[in-house]
């Protein structure tokens, strides 16, 4: 090994230690000198810098690691390995362990830093490696399809930043190899991922896809009036002719057919955070400013203290520990209310592979969102009419083939998952008009039906 240098920040921003008794993980942490092998810095200064160019946020204020050079073998033995836990920015805290909560942010991070680390070992890897990134220079920067890290990585990208469905098991297969080709042609890529510039630029198009600075190229119509209204502004060509075509082109672009696709904002991801900032809506308790607040629970509302849009401390504690930190400490409400909705986000993505109908998958988010995925699952089931003995609350090809059917008529359809939502309250919870809560109850599953019925 050669000799080891240190470092306490990289390009300027501040490497922290945040692991006990040093300080908590998850927090902005204590300074500290680190130390490893000299390859190591430019890796990392690169990695930061091209961070700070590429994702919105801009430069992070401070960045806490869980280590570099450790007297152990591998790579960390020979100071060529950073362990990665959080990165701070004024606006947002990313922490590693989040992953679930906005696994594309946390992919399109990674994806930066695997432009000049080999090998990185993420949340998917293991549950050793849910708390942190761990990068080396172990390997040089490329893909390896026999390699378990690399593909359940790639999986992860197909998956959360390029909308494929693939199965995300660290194995290569057909799927994976046929949405990683249709992915690279998307992005106007004719090499094959295992050659290391295909990777490289792989990985800085999907970091850009995945922070929102880039948009997916292809053929959208939208895509392609811009285009069209690019080459006309620059067609070498001037006088009758000119005015013809400019004119022909503005009044195409005045149709109400084509405002509405160039202002279309029913994407995937902004329909799925559509239906679950109204779940924060219909949850959260707000003060007279409209910001959230942290709601003491009166007894018998199903244990816990406290809770902040419908996030209960007994049921979520660490993610209502972190909500009331970022409300009463922080002094950050707004932050707070982005978070609990990619977190509600997560919790009920289930509902969108079971449907393909907004209205229903809103209706289905919201039940889980109450009633957890199994609670859920069994009110699907009483809607779609099966027999109690069969009301298991698992999702299979039964429940699937009788959903597509059912979702033929939403709306009707709406109004049976309202009334199985009623029957599973009173048949499995034993909740009816004697308690308390019932008024808001029946309130809370009539105002998601009707925003649900808005989408179907």
């Amino acid at each position: 090994m050669s000799q080891l240098t240190s470092f306490s920040d990289i390009d300027g921003v501040p490497f922290h230690y945040a692991r006990p008794p040093v300080a908590p993980y998850g927090s902005r942490g204590k300074p500290h000198v680190f130390r490893c092998d000299a390859r190591l810095l430019p890796a990392l200064t690169d990695a930061v810098r091209e961070l700070s160019e590429v994702c919105p946020l801009g430069k992070p204020q401070l960045i806490t690691s869980a280590g570099t050079f450790v007297n152990k073998p591998g790579q960390h033995g020979k100071g060529l390995a950073v362990d990665i836990d959080a990165i701070f920015w004024p606006e947002r805290e990313f922490v590693t362990k989040e992953f679930p909560m906005d696994p594309t942010f946390y992919l399109s991070i990674e994806c930066i830093f695997r432009r000049y680390f080999g090998l990185g070992l993420n949340y998917l890897y293991n549950s050793a490696h849910h708390d942190h990134y761990h990068l080396d220079l172990g390997r040089p920067v490329d893909f390896v399809t026999s390699s378990r890290s690399y593909t359940l990585f790639l999986q992860g990208v197909l998956t959360h930043i390029h909308g494929h469905e693939v199965v995300i098991d660290g194995q290569w297969g057909p799927q994976t190899e046929q949405a990683t080709e249709q992915t690279l042609k998307d992005l106007g890529s004719t090499g094959k991922i295992t050659t290391p510039a295909t990777w490289k630029r792989f990985l800085l198009e999907s970091a850009k896809i995945g922070f929102g600075t880039s948009s997916s190229p292809g053929n959208s119509a939208a895509h392609q009036i811009e285009v069209l209204s690019s080459v006309v502004e620059h067609l070498g060509i001037d006088g009758d002719d000119w005015q013809m075509l400019r004119g022909s082109l503005d009044a195409l672009l005045d149709t109400p057919e084509v405002t509405r696709l160039l202002e279309d904002d029913s994407t995937e991801e902004t329909v799925r955070l559509g239906i679950c900032k109204k779940i924060v809506d219909f949850e959260a308790r707000r003060n007279n400013k409209g910001k959230i607040i942290v709601y003491k629970l009166p007894s018998g509302d199903g244990g816990g203290t406290y809770e902040i849009a419908g996030i209960n401390e007994k049921y979520h504690p660490e993610m209502a520990a972190k909500l009331k930190r970022m409300i009463e400490t922080q002094k950050n409400p707004d932050r707070a209310e982005a978070l609990a909705v990619i977190y509600i986000a997560t919790y009920t993505d289930a509902a969108a592979r079971w449907s393909v109908n907004y209205g229903v998958e809103s209706y289905l988010r919201d039940s889980m969102w109450n009633r957890g995925p199994g609670g859920a699952a069994k009110i699907l089931q009483l809607a779609l009419g099966f027999k109690k003995s069969d009301v298991d609350g698992l999702v299979g090809p039964q429940t699937l083939g009788a959903l597509a059917t059912a979702e033929a008529k939403p709306v009707a359809f709406l109004a049976e998952l309202r009334a199985a939502r009623e029957r599973y309250e009173r048949e499995y919870v034993k909740r009816d008009e004697t308690s308390k809560f019932w008024k808001g109850l029946v309130n809370r599953w009539d105002k998601a039906l009707a925003f649900s019925r808005s989408l179907a």
